[in-house]
């Protein structure tokens, strides 16, 4: 009775167990989301801004006084200082005044005016920060295609096994009538062997994509950051083959510019060059500061306190005549800049457009390759018909059914690819994200 009990229990924790490891459903949200949050291309990217922020905190710190301290113990062999002094029938004698000492001193200067090249700095950090955000949004960007990528490789090759299973179960029937046509003797082996063969065939490619699949989940295992040891109770969602009109996605060229991180980078370029010119300038106007110093000093075993208030002024006269080159040098920065922004602008409008195209196209391939795998299934039928009548030998009905496998797995690559130009499509116009 207790041996009875503990195999019950036994057999219940199994139970139990294969429950829990049933394959986790993954829809392409989720794989997108655990891409962004895991994969390493947008951890640095996060860090990237990060580490622009903390520049930018730096560079905020030239607005306060700079403070320096420094110090010094002296010991001589022989004194410094000498004088002479005259005692009374003893003459005039040499007296040593300084050998030892300590000094301490600590100066305050607050920068005025730097040229502009404090604010204009501080502003740079800030166009840093932003542009690595954008960069940040790139990342994702390129993270996210390629998820949708290895996500929707997973979903057709479970496609192409359906339809070999489908084909597969084809095969089984024929092969049943086949065998019965064979023992009564209508037909000869030569039809059995060859549906045998056509089944033999089916295994191999399932063998294939069987192999193919568990790669697949792999490679998107590590790129979203999933435990590999997860792949067997990895699983995606079923393939939605549903469709809304196309032109509910479509968005002016024009009108997707402004949504684009790396348009915006752009401004943020010209922006930053016209900064640097600022900068460039300011390196050769004069610059002012106030400041004070405290030294305390202990060369003649008496401490004596000194304070200073001073203001500085520097002008760079001889570097006028260079610095005229560097600022047109930069002048022609600028004009870079904006013209790689004219350039980039419409090779990004081409890219749109071309990304339009390209989903125009897909769609019509669906639509013709579903009327494809409506031919193939009616010509299976009939051919199925003539065989069952014996006025067509199997051949027909094998070839038949290769036919529509072909034709099925052309509607799967079909919708695939269309999920794959709209997603091209939503990132080329700024709506990825």
């Amino acid at each position: 009775m207790i041996i009875k009990i503990k195999f019950i229990t036994a057999f219940a924790l199994f139970i139990l167990l294969v429950s829990s490891a049933q394959a986790q459903v993954y829809t392409l949200e989720t794989c997108k989301q655990m891409a962004v949050e895991n994969n390493a291309k947008t951890k640095n990217s996060a860090l990237d801004i990060e580490a622009a922020r903390q520049k930018k905190k730096e560079v905020f710190t030239k607005y306060f006084p700079s403070i320096s301290a420094s110090g010094m113990a002296f010991k001589a062999n022989d004194p410094l200082i000498e004088t002479a002094v005259t005692i009374p029938n003893l003459g005039t004698l040499p007296v040593g005044l300084v050998d030892d000492g300590l000094i301490a001193m600590a100066t305050a200067i607050q920068p005025v005016f730097a040229g502009g090249k404090i604010i204009n700095g501080n502003q740079l950090a800030q166009i840093a920060v932003d542009a690595a955000e954008l960069q940040n949004n790139l990342s994702k960007e390129e993270v996210l295609q390629k998820t949708e990528t290895y996500y929707w490789q997973i979903v057709s090759i479970k496609e192409y096994l359906f339809t070999l299973n489908s084909v597969d179960t084809l095969l089984a029937c024929i092969h049943k009538d086949v065998s019965k046509a064979v023992e009564v003797g209508v037909v000869s082996n030569n039809d059995l062997l060859k549906v045998e063969l056509e089944q033999n065939e089916i295994e191999s490619s399932r063998l294939k994509l069987d192999n193919l699949l568990v790669l697949s989940k792999m490679l998107l295992a590590q790129y979203i950051g999933s435990p590999m040891d997860s792949l067997q109770c990895m699983d995606v969602a079923y393939f939605e083959t549903e469709r809304k009109d196309l032109l509910s996605y479509y968005i002016t060229n024009e009108e997707s510019l402004d949504r684009l991180s790396s348009y915006k980078l752009l401004d943020k370029n010209i922006e930053a060059a016209k900064l640097q010119t600022r900068m460039k300038c300011g390196e050769y106007l004069p610059k002012v500061g106030v400041g004070y110093t405290y030294m305390n000093e202990d060369l003649i075993d008496k401490h004596t306190n000194h304070g200073v208030v001073f203001a500085t002024v520097s002008v760079p006269v001889t570097d006028w005549w260079g610095g005229s080159h560097a600022i047109k040098k930069k002048k022609i920065a600028e004009c870079q800049a904006q013209n790689e922004k004219d350039d980039l602008s419409g090779q990004l409008i081409l890219k749109m457009q071309q990304s339009w195209n390209s989903l125009m196209e897909a769609e019509k391939q669906i639509s013709l390759a579903e009327k494809a795998v409506a031919q193939a299934s009616e010509n299976v039928r009939m051919n199925r018909d003539f065989y069952n009548v014996g006025t067509a030998p199997v051949s027909y009905l094998l070839d038949a059914q290769t036919l529509y496998r072909q034709s099925c797995n052309r509607l799967t690559s079909a919708q695939i690819n269309f999920k794959l130009k709209l997603s091209e499509y939503l990132f080329a116009t700024g709506r990825g994200l």
